[in-house]
């Protein structure tokens, strides 16, 4: 009987201890702040909260919730998830249909014990869209009842730019492919005249906020003169002559792609404009769900090349202009093509010699003319001056 006090005296203290945090209520919306690099939660309460939040269906992982203790005195508890974590949090990413948009969906949980699941706990389904080119970002929170109200939340997120690089092939090392010394490497970018023959590297780089979701995509490189005359080197990321340009290959998070090239330039022009045209695509993260479209919105390591396509034909002349839209960034490059040196040596001796060549057996048919000439005229003037002494 006493044991039995015991434990309801035990019941007791724990309902007694629990009441203040189940009875706990939210005040108003929470609000969300969807930022370049982590995605903020933060709510209000009635009473100091102590309890969890949480993403949902990820309570288990380290880096999806969060605890708070009464003794940490709050009424506004807040979680913030680095955009790294998504994978690991599982959250939803979808191109946003017929738009160069991004959205992310995540619910999450305000629970307001944390251990067990109550009735004043409250679920919230939220929106982050992040656009690439119409640069805002909105956010809406449905709560999880019968009535459903909307919060909104405004901000800024930085535009993608893109750049086009060449360098020498000589100045390549190994740390163009671990990119970690890159920021050197295009320091020695080209910017006086090559060679022809000269041995190139192409290098297209994009530029977006801390948050890195996108990749780039080479499309289409046009090789130009001056008056819009060239033809097309690149179609889809494939080379249409391998003896000028490589296909595209690119870096292991695909902020940059390369194209090996051999310096050329077109006849009476020594001046060439690359033109190309770069698409952003969504790179790849564990747990992504992808909805609503197919696997060619995702970043590739590898263009298609081997398989025949319209337009695959060898040095193809440029009949219409690179086609570029709000999804599409277009990047150009200049570069001074000037002639090989042996070839540059050719014509300064050509230069030098002022004589002129005749062929072979002229030359012999006028030397034996000359030749006998001047024995005839040797034995001639000795006949008379042999003569004349007689005489």
């Amino acid at each position: 009987m006493q044991s039995l006090h015991r434990v309801l005296a035990v019941l007791q203290f724990l309902l007694l201890t629990n009441a203040k945090t189940i009875d706990n209520r939210l005040v108003g919306l929470p609000k969300v702040e969807c930022g370049s690099s982590k995605i903020s939660f933060s709510a209000e309460t009635e009473e100091v909260f102590e309890g969890q939040l949480y993403i949902k269906g990820y309570r288990r992982f380290e880096e999806c919730y969060t605890l708070f203790e009464s003794s940490e005195n709050t009424i506004n508890p807040s979680f913030s998830l680095p955009l790294s974590k998504l994978a690991a949090c599982g959250i939803d990413m979808q191109r946003k249909p017929n738009k160069a948009g991004l959205k992310m969906s995540m619910t999450f949980v305000v629970a307001f014990h944390p251990n067990f699941v109550t009735s004043g706990d409250r679920a919230f389904a939220v929106n982050c869209v992040y656009q690439p080119k119409d640069v805002r970002v909105h956010t809406d929170v449905d709560i999880s009842e019968s009535k459903k109200p909307s919060l909104l939340v405004s901000g800024f997120f930085e535009e993608l730019s893109a750049e086009m690089n060449i360098i020498r092939a000589g100045s390549v090392t190994k740390s163009v492919w671990n990119l970690k010394r890159m920021v050197i490497l295009l320091s020695k970018s080209v910017k006086d005249q090559v060679d022809i023959g000269e041995q190139l590297l192409i290098i297209w780089s994009v530029q977006q906020p801390t948050s890195n979701f996108y990749g780039v995509r080479v499309q289409d490189c046009d090789a130009e003169t001056s008056d819009g005359n060239g033809m097309r080197i690149l179609t889809d990321g494939c080379s249409l002559d391998q003896e000028l340009v490589s296909d595209v290959s690119y870096s292991q998070n695909f902020d940059r792609a390369f194209a090996e090239l051999i310096a050329f330039r077109f006849p009476e022009n020594d001046e060439i404009f690359f033109r190309c045209t770069l698409k952003p695509c969504l790179r790849r993260f564990e747990h992504l769900h992808l909805t609503g479209h197919s696997e060619e919105d995702l970043c590739s390591s590898k263009p298609k090349c081997e398989e025949p396509g319209p337009g695959r034909n060898r040095r193809e002349s440029i009949r219409q202009q690179l086609l570029v839209d709000e999804n599409v960034i277009a990047v150009n490059k200049a570069l001074r093509i000037a002639d090989s040196s042996a070839l540059k040596d050719a014509k300064s001796s050509a230069n030098e010699s002022r004589g002129f060549c005749v062929p072979s057996f002229v030359y012999l048919t006028g030397l034996s003319t000359t030749a006998i000439f001047y024995v005839t005229t040797f034995f001639i003037v000795s006949f008379y001056t042999f003569k004349s002494r007689k005489h």
